[in-house]
C-alpha cells in the first residue's frame, strides 16, 4: 500500500509540473521577436535652414561693412558675393544692406523691387553696383554684383531678374547640401519602416509555431 501511495504522489507531482510548464509556454507565446541590425549607422540629419559651407568675404565686399555677422558667405570674389541667412525677411536685409552701401557713398539709381524680390542699382561716380535680396529653399539670400561694363541681359540685378537670381543661388550649390540631407532623412525613415514590418512578421511566425506545439 505504501508503495502504491508513493507512486500515486509521484505521478501527481509530475502532472502539476507539466501543467506549470504549459502555462509558462502559453504566457511566452505572446512575445514578439524584434530584430536589431548592429550594422546600422545613424546619419546626422541637419534641420532645415541649417549651416552651409562658407568662404571668407573678400574685397571689394569686405570694405563695405555689410551685415554679415549673422550670415553665411557662400560665394565671394571680385565680381559678386552671395550671403545666406537662416532667418529674417527680404525687407529686413534690403534695408540693412542699403544703409551699409549708402554710408559708403553709393546712391540708389534704379529700384526694380517687388515684395518677393529686391533688385536695386547703385551708382558711385562712374561705378555701378547691384543689390538683390530673395528667398530660396528656406534661406534669405543677399546678392551683390559689380555691374561695371556688364551688359544688362547678363545682369542678375535688373528688372524681372528673379528667375536669374534663383538660378544663381542654385548654381552656387548653396542649397544642394540641404537637398541631400532631405534624401538621407527619407531613406532612414523608409529603412526604419521596413525593419519594423519585418520584425512584426517574424514575431507572428514565432507565435504561430508555439501555437502548433500546444
Amino acid at each position: 500500500m505504501k508503495r502504491i501511495s508513493l507512486l500515486a504522489l509521484s505521478a501527481l507531482g509530475l502532472a502539476i509540473l507539466a501543467c506549470g510548464g504549459g502555462d509558462d509556454e502559453a504566457a511566452g507565446g505572446d512575445d514578439i521577436a524584434v530584430e536589431v541590425d548592429d550594422n546600422t549607422v545613424d546619419e546626422p540629419v541637419e534641420e532645415a535652414g541649417g549651416a552651409l559651407p562658407t568662404v571668407p568675404l573678400t574685397a571689394p565686399w569686405s570694405n563695405y561693412d555689410l551685415p554679415v555677422n549673422d550670415g553665411m558667405v557662400v560665394v565671394s570674389d571680385k565680381t559678386h558675393t552671395l550671403i545666406a541667412y537662416t532667418s529674417g525677411s527680404i525687407s529686413t536685409y534690403t534695408t540693412s544692406y542699403s544703409m551699409a552701401l549708402e554710408k559708403k557713398g553709393w546712391v540708389k539709381q534704379d529700384d526694380y523691387s517687388s515684395p518677393e524680390f529686391t533688385a536695386i542699382l547703385y551708382k558711385k561716380g562712374t561705378n555701378e553696383l547691384g543689390l538683390a535680396v530673395g528667398q530660396e529653399d528656406g534661406y534669405t539670400f543677399a546678392y551683390m554684383e559689380d555691374l561695371d561694363g556688364k551688359p544688362e541681359n547678363e545682369r542678375i540685378v535688373r528688372r524681372g531678374g528673379n528667375g536669374e537670381f534663383r538660378n544663381r543661388v542654385k548654381k552656387s550649390g548653396a542649397t544642394s547640401k540641404r537637398s541631400h540631407l532631405k534624401k538621407s532623412s527619407g531613406s532612414s525613415s523608409s529603412s526604419s519602416s521596413s525593419s519594423s514590418s519585418s520584425s512584426k512578421k517574424k514575431g507572428n511566425k514565432k507565435k504561430g509555431k508555439k501555437g502548433k506545439k500546444r
